[in-house]
C-alpha cells in the first residue's frame, strides 16, 4: 500500500504552537547544599596592594579586548565592502551597516589610548566593580534601579570612582541593605578580573554595534556620493560627532554590564566552592585571552520551537489508553516511548511529563525542554497527539526516527570537530568569538530547518522512505533516502547566512581571529618565548614557520567554506577534517607560546611534547610540499616527451613540403623549449 503524500504533510508538518504554552521555569533538580557558618570577613593582609594591582591588570586586558573588537570590526567591515562592490544595487541597503561599523572602527581606534588610562568614566566606558573590590576595604551592598532594570547585592564604594555616582548621574534609585567587609584575597580578585575582562571582551562588540542603533540614511544622517567609489556622510542629527553618538548608545549599556557582573560575583564564588567535583577547566584557546565563564541562553530558550512528539515505532500499534497505561508504568524509561525532531541544538531534551486522555483517539500531552548541561527546565507547553495504530504509521515512524537519528549524527561532528559533546557544552569551548560563532550556527540551524519549504521537502523524503520500508520491512532499504536527508540538511545550511556571512564560514572566520591573537600573543610574550626556547636549544625559527602553516591551513578553511561543490558528503568531511586538525594544532602553539614559566616536569614534558608535534607537523608539510613538486616534475617531464615526440612525427610527415631551413629553425626553438621544460621537471624531481 503507498502513502499518500496529502495525508502525511497534514500529519507532519505541524510546527504552530497551541495557545496551551506554560512558560514557567521547571526546576528538575533539587541540590542539597549544607549552609556553612561563615567567619566575620577581614582584609587581606596585602590588600594596600590591590589598588595598583587591578589597575595594572585591567590596562593590559582593556588593550587586549580593544585590539580584538577592532580586529572583529575590521573583518566585518571587509565582508560589507566586498559584499557592495559585488553587486551594489542588490546591497545598497548594507551601506548604513558600513558607515556604522566605520564610525565604531574610528571611535576604538581613536580613543583606545585614553580609554586604556581612563576606563571609569570616559568615551562610554565605565569599569566601576573590580575597583570596588580593589579599593574599598569597606562597601555598601544596595539594591539599585537603573534604566528600568533592577540590580540586586550591589557592592558600591565609599572610594572615588567606585560609588557609581558619575555613572547613575541621579538617574538611579539606590536602596542600601548593609555594610559589608571587604574580604577579597588577592587570588580570587584575580580571578574576578579575569573574568569581567573575558565577559567584557564577549559582549563588548554587541554593546557598541546593535542593529537597532543603526542610524538610517535620509532619516537620520545625510548621504551624498562623491563618485562611484567614494561618498561623504554627515554626523547623526542632534549629535555634533559619530563618536558622541556611539557613546550615548554605549554608556547605559556599560554601566548595566558593570552592574550585572557586580551582581553574579558572590553568586559564581558560591558555586564554585560548591561544586568540587566539577571536571578540570580546559584551557583557553588563545592563552591570557580568558573568555567569559557565563553565557546569556534566555534568547535561544526564547525561540526553541515547540515540537509535537511522535510516538516510538515500537508502541504505535498501542491504542490511545494502552499507550497512555505503557508510558504511566515506564518508569526511567518513558521518553523511549515518545521521539522529537530536533537533531541541531541536542543542548535540549525534549520529554513528555504526563499524558491525559482525549477521548478515544487523542492524548493531551504535556512536554518539558531540559538543559541538558545545567539539568533544569527550561519551558514547558502542551501538545495534542493524535493516535494512529496502522502499519503505514508504524513504516513513517520509523524512517523518520532514523531520518532524525542520522541528520544529528552528521551535525554533531561540528561538536566533536570542536572539542565538546553533543550536550553543546557553550563553556568548553576556551574563546568567545569561536563560542559565539557556534551560538549563532546552532540558532540559525534550527530556523532553518523548521522553515515550511524544508519541511516540504523532508516530507517528501519521508514518504519515500516510509514506502520502502513499508515493502521491505528492513530499515537497510531506506539508505538511500538518509542520504537524501543528510544533502538537504547540509545543502540547505550551506546556502544559507548568518550576518551577511555563509553558514559554514562562522567557525573558519572565528579560527582567523584566534590565530591573529595569537600573533600579538608572540609579540608582547617575545622574551619568555624566547627564553623558553634558548634553555631547551629549540630552533626559534620553527615558531615562525609553524604559524605561516597554520594561517595557510585557515585561510584553504575560509576559502573551502564558500566553493562550489560537486560532492557535499566528501567536502564536509574535509570540512570537518580541517576544523579538528587546526583545533588541535592551536593547542600546539598555545602550549608553546604561553607566558608561564616552565616550573614542574609536567609543564616542562608538554612543552618538550608541543615542540617534537610542531617539528613533525612542519616536515610533514614540507614532504606534501616536494611530493606535489615531484608529482607536477613528473608531469612535465611526460608533457617534454610528448613534445618531443609529437616534433619528430610531425617533421617526417611535413619533411617534404618544409624548407630545411624552416625545418631547421623549427627544431632548435621547439627543441630549445623541451629542453626548457625537460630541466625544470628534472629540478622538480630531484630538490
Amino acid at each position: 500500500m503507498k502513502l499518500k503524500n496529502t495525508l502525511l504533510s497534514l500529519t507532519l508538518i505541524t510546527l504552530a504552537p497551541l495557545p496551551l504554552v506554560s512558560y514557567k521555569h521547571i526546576e528538575t533538580r533539587n541540590t542539597i547544599r549544607e549552609d556553612k557558618e561563615k567567619e566575620t570577613p577581614t582584609n587581606a593582609s596585602d590588600f594596600d596592594t590591590f589598588a595598583e594591582l587591578s589597575k595594572k591588570k585591567i590596562e593590559e586586558g582593556i588593550e587586549k579586548v580593544i585590539d580584538q573588537t577592532i580586529s572583529h570590526f575590521d573583518n566585518e567591515k571587509k565582508k560589507l565592502e566586498k559584499l557592495i562592490n559585488d553587486d551594489f544595487v542588490k546591497n545598497v541597503s548594507e551601506i548604513n551597516k558600513l558607515i556604522y561599523i566605520q564610525s565604531i572602527l574610528q571611535y576604538l581606534g581613536n580613543n583606545k589610548d585614553d580609554i586604556k588610562n581612563n576606563h571609569s568614566n570616559n568615551k562610554g566606558f565605565n569599569i566601576v566593580f573590580p575597583y570596588v573590590l580593589s579599593k574599598n576595604k569597606n562597601y555598601e551592598v544596595s539594591k539599585v534601579k537603573f534604566d528600568n532594570e533592577e540590580f540586586n547585592a550591589i557592592k558600591i564604594g565609599k572610594e572615588d570612582d567606585t560609588d557609581y555616582k558619575k555613572q547613575f548621574n541621579d538617574k538611579a534609585e539606590v536602596s542600601k541593605n548593609k555594610d559589608e567587609v571587604n574580604g577579597i584575597k588577592k587570588d580570587r580578585l584575580e580571578k574576578a578580573i579575569d573574568n569581567y575582562l573575558g565577559a567584557l571582551n564577549n559582549e563588548l562588540k554587541s554593546m557598541l554595534y546593535d542593529d537597532k542603533n543603526i542610524p538610517q540614511i535620509g532619516k537620520d544622517f545625510k548621504l551624498e556620493f562623491k563618485n562611484k567609489n567614494q561618498f561623504e556622510f554627515s554626523n547623526p542629527n542632534g549629535f555634533n560627532s559619530w563618536d558622541e553618538y556611539i557613546i550615548a548608545k554605549l554608556n547605559p549599556k556599560f554601566i548595566k554590564f558593570d552592574l550585572k557582573q557586580n551582581e553574579n560575583f558572590e553568586t559564581d564564588e558560591n558555586e564554585k566552592e560548591n561544586n568540587n567535583n566539577d571536571p578540570i577547566a580546559k584551557p583557553d584557546l588563545v592563552p591570557g585571552d580568558k573568555p567569559s565563564e557565563t553565557i546569556s541562553l534566555d534568547e535561544q530558550i526564547r525561540t526553541l520551537p515547540l515540537l509535537s512528539p511522535w510516538v516510538a515505532p515500537e508502541y504505535v500499534s498501542n491504542d490511545a489508553s494502552s499507550l497512555k497505561s505503557s508510558f504511566e508504568s515506564a518508569g526511567e524509561n518513558k521518553s523511549k516511548i515518545f521521539f522529537f525532531d530536533n537533531p541541531i541544538n541536542t543542548r535540549y531534551e525534549y520529554t513528555v511529563s504526563s499524558l491525559e486522555s482525549e477521548g478515544s483517539e487523542h492524548l493531551r500531552a504535556t512536554i518539558n525542554i531540559t538543559d541538558r548541561v545545567d539539568n533544569k527546565g527550561a519551558r514547558s507547553y502542551i501538545r495534542r497527539i493524535k493516535i494512529n495504530t496502522s502499519n503505514e504509521q508504524k513504516a513513517i515512524n520509523s524512517a523518520y526516527r532514523e531520518i532524525i537519528e542520522s541528520n544529528k549524527k552528521v551535525f554533531s561532528q561540528i561538536y566533536s570537530a570542536l572539542g565538546i559533546d553533543d550536550k553543546i557544552n557553550y563553556l568548553e569551548i576556551r574563546n568567545n568569538n569561536l563560542r559565539d560563532s557556534l551560538f549563532r550556527m546552532v540558532g540559525a540551524g534550527v530556523q532553518i530547518t523548521n522553515k515550511t519549504d524544508y519541511l516540504k521537502e523532508t516530507n517528501k523524503i519521508l514518504i519515500s522512505a516510509s514506502n520502502a520500508y513499508l515493502e521491505s520491512n528492513n530499515l537497510n532499504s531506506i539508505i538511500k533516502d538518509l542520504n537524501n536527508a543528510k544533502y538537504l540538511m547540509l545543502s540547505s545550511l550551506y546556502s544559507s547566512q548568518i550576518n551577511n556571512e555563509w553558514y559554514f564560514s562562522a567557525i573558519p572566520y572565528s579560527l582567523k581571529d584566534a590565530l591573529l591573537r595569537f600573533k600579538e600573543i608572540i609579540r608582547l610574550n617575545k622574551e619568555i618565548i624566547s627564553k623558553n626556547f634558548n634553555d631547551h636549544k629549540f630552533n626559534l625559527g620553527y615558531l615562525n614557520q609553524y604559524y605561516e602553516l597554520l594561517n595557510k591551513k585557515v585561510s584553504q578553511l575560509i576559502a573551502m567554506s564558500t566553493q562550489r561543490i560537486i560532492n557535499l558528503s566528501v567536502w564536509y568531511d574535509t570540512y570537518l577534517n580541517g576544523i579538528k586538525d587546526i583545533m588541535n594544532q592551536l593547542k600546539i602553539l598555545a602550549t608553546l607560546v604561553d607566558n608561564k614559566p616552565l616550573s614542574t616536569d609536567e609543564i616542562k614534558n608538554n612543552f618538550n611534547d608541543a615542540y617534537a608535534n610542531m617539528t613533525e607537523k612542519i616536515k610533514l608539510s614540507n614532504n606534501d610540499s616536494k611530493l606535489s613538486l615531484k608529482k607536477f616534475g613528473y608531469a612535465l617531464l611526460g608533457l617534454s616527451g610528448i613534445l618531443l615526440l609529437s616534433l619528430s612525427i610531425f617533421l617526417l610527415v611535413k619533411k617534404n613540403k618544409i624548407k630545411l631551413l624552416s625545418a631547421t629553425k623549427i627544431s632548435v626553438v621547439s627543441a630549445c623549449l623541451i629542453l626548457g621544460i625537460l630541466i625544470i621537471a628534472i629540478l622538480m624531481i630531484v630538490l
